[in-house]
């Protein structure tokens, strides 16, 4: 039986494997030399890598902007957000949130105890997840609020000792 001369698509593939694992160790060993020179080169010539350094304030949140709010302050404004809300207001209570900037967005969330699921949620998620406490605030009042018209219901909770 004669070799057949021509690779099977399984041998191929193992072949190209084999050469991309071979490429990225060579890649990995300039990345490391390149990074020991660029350091023997900070160390000797500090003054030239300054203008070269990452932009800080092009991050989400910009060292430019900073929280005003305080947790009082952040709290205020929610009770005129939910007030807003409650006489019907929605487009008001989003425009208005629209107009807070990003880190007193994140205060305000953070004082309310909205889940935010990253470390820097983005400007819609914090809108979103504060419009959603206000709601919640607002559906929950009418449920006590209707138990008051009505008659209240008394309960017997037992004392602890």
């Amino acid at each position: 039986m004669e070799k057949d001369i021509f690779r099977t698509a399984e041998e191929e593939a193992k072949q190209v494997v084999a050469e991309m694992h071979e490429l990225k160790e060579l890649l990995r060993e300039v990345a490391g030399k390149i990074g020991r020179i660029e350091s023997r080169m900070k160390r000797a010539f500090p003054d030239a890598f300054l203008p070269f350094q990452k932009n800080k304030s092009s991050s989400a949140y910009g060292s430019r902007e900073l929280a005003s709010f305080s947790a009082a302050d952040a709290l205020k404004v929610y009770d005129e957000l939910v007030n807003e809300y409650r006489a019907e207001n929605r487009e008001t209570v989003r425009s208005r949130l629209s107009g807070i900037n990003t880190p007193n967005l994140l205060v305000m969330g953070h004082e309310l105890g909205a889940t935010l699921g990253r470390k820097k949620p983005s400007r819609k998620t914090l809108t979103e997840a504060i419009l959603g406490r206000i709601s919640e605030s607002v559906m929950l009042s009418k449920h006590v609020n209707r138990e008051t018209e009505d008659e209240p219901q008394k309960m017997d909770i037992p004392k602890s000792d």
